[in-house]
């Protein structure tokens, strides 16, 4: 039995990330971050994910209630022959419900202790590296849960439901019941009837090694494959 001894720019960062930290007791390990630093922790997850950073994040305060979307992306510029052109704000109101839900990405001493002597080893190095895996370790999960969720069970079975399936209700799944689904796309779509699969090898070695593309594809009844080696391109039926 051997013990990891806590890396100092662990240390660093711990105390650097609970600055201004409320714990609940003296002789407790939870805590609450000061509002500067949740904010801070919100910016690095929206950053974290470039599709995130399109989607609105509304606080709210209560648990349940109905939100107010200001506007829409109908035009809002025009004129008129008498006076001044003329338009309302469109208010509409989406109901919600909060369910409490945990995210938790543990890292022990010893793989902090690999990261802190990997790359430069200093405290920005290491500040770095943890940030972007607990943020991008968030985001990932609300891109997740928000395709796929379907409902909310207690508790969860993260190996049954890979996807978070039974974390909460995500995207799909409420466009499914608004307006009787009228959003959602039920119909089989085909670009010219063309389903494509492709696969890449290559073959030798040094100067001599050869790259082969093959492109497989149904048309019209018929599968079709197109290969592509050193430039050259050739296209045919199969057998």
């Amino acid at each position: 039995m051997y013990i990891t001894a806590i890396p100092d720019v662990a240390r660093t960062f711990h105390a650097n990330f609970t600055r201004g930290a409320e714990y609940t007791s003296s002789n407790s390990n939870t805590f609450s971050i000061s509002p500067p630093s949740e904010n801070l922790l919100r910016v690095a997850i929206s950053d974290s994910s470039w599709f995130l950073n399109k989607l609105t994040l509304a606080d709210v305060s209560q648990e349940n209630g109905d939100t107010v979307n200001l506007g829409d992306n109908t035009i809002h510029t025009g004129r008129v022959i008498d006076g001044r052109f003329h338009k309302r704000v469109n208010m509409e109101g989406a109901p919600y419900a909060l369910e409490e839900t945990d995210t938790c990405a543990a890292i022990s001493y010893e793989q902090m202790s690999l990261i802190a002597n990997s790359g430069s080893g200093d405290d920005e190095h290491f500040t770095k590296v943890m940030s972007d895996l607990f943020s991008k370790t968030v985001s990932l999960d609300m891109i997740r849960i928000g395709f796929n969720g379907e409902f909310c069970a207690y508790p969860t079975q993260p190996d049954v439901y890979k996807r978070g399936q039974d974390v909460n209700r995500g995207w799909h799944a409420i466009a499914k019941e608004f307006n009787q689904g009228s959003q959602v796309l039920t119909d089989k779509i085909a670009l010219d009837s063309v389903v494509m699969r492709f696969s890449t090898k290559e073959r030798g070695s040094g100067f001599g090694l050869r790259q082969e593309t093959m492109h497989y594809f149904w048309h019209n009844g018929s599968l079709y494959h197109a290969s592509a080696s050193n430039g050259e391109r050739h296209f045919q039926p199969n057998a």
